[in-house]
């Protein structure tokens, strides 16, 4: 586990299902994710890592969705890794590997994002 990349996972995990305005774990029918509905508009100021987490998510999405379903479950759900490999029906040590796997492929696609930007300003 990445572990800046968990906290950021969590983060967006509560900016994603409302947990920052309701309190506790559930998922507030106010929000819905920005690249699942494109009418959301949150503040980019307010919310830029959620905003960088739900992009990379949403590219993992349309290449690895079994990755993307994992984090949903893990830190918007907040379901415990056992729970996701029951309702996934696979072992939990499949569930730590694909969440491992998608830490690195955050990092990654972060770590890749900032290069570019930093190569546009130079």
């Amino acid at each position: 586990m990445i572990e800046w990349v968990h906290v950021r996972l969590e983060r967006w995990g509560e900016w994603a299902s409302g947990r920052q305005r309701i309190g506790g774990c559930g998922i507030s029918s106010a929000y819905q994710l920005v690249h699942a509905r494109s009418t959301a508009t949150p503040d980019p100021l307010a919310h830029g890592e959620e905003m960088e987490i739900d992009a990379a998510l949403a590219a993992i999405k349309l290449r690895r969705p079994q990755l993307y379903d994992v984090a949903y479950a893990r830190y918007v759900q907040c379901l415990s890794n056992l729970t996701i490999a029951g309702r996934t029906h696979c072992h939990v040590d499949t569930v730590y590997n694909r969440l491992n796997a998608l830490h690195k492929l955050i990092d990654k696609h972060i770590t890749e994002r900032r290069a570019r930007a930093v190569r546009r300003a130079a």
